[in-house]
């Protein structure tokens, strides 16, 4: 994938909060980059609904986050996955592996 010129890529940063029982409370697009570009500024690309919700699924099952709080209230971290318009309901999360053989 990473190799492809062809292949459009971006990084979708979301920005999570998780409960008292570490599952995610919040989860909304952050930002989106251009992966090609070597920046972190932001590029105007819309992700579909269901790239979110495979995105959310995807973390959630990756990774067990551990509750933050900051006076009684979750704190925000943020996190990433790849997206291709190509592909729009996959979350990739690894570049060294083929789309149909994402973890």
């Amino acid at each position: 994938m990473k190799s492809d010129s062809k292949f459009q890529l971006y990084t979708v940063i979301f920005g999570v909060t998780v409960d008292a029982n570490s599952k995610i409370d919040s989860f909304r697009v952050a930002r989106v980059t251009d992966t090609k570009s070597g920046t972190t500024d932001p590029v105007d690309v819309k992700v579909p609904q269901k790239f979110v919700l495979a995105a959310r699924k995807k973390l959630t099952a990756m990774k067990k986050y551990e509750p933050q709080f900051k006076d009684g209230k979750p704190v925000e971290f943020f996190t990433y996955v790849f997206y291709s318009p190509e592909y729009s309901d996959v979350a990739i999360t690894d570049l060294d592996v083929s789309i149909d053989k994402q973890p």
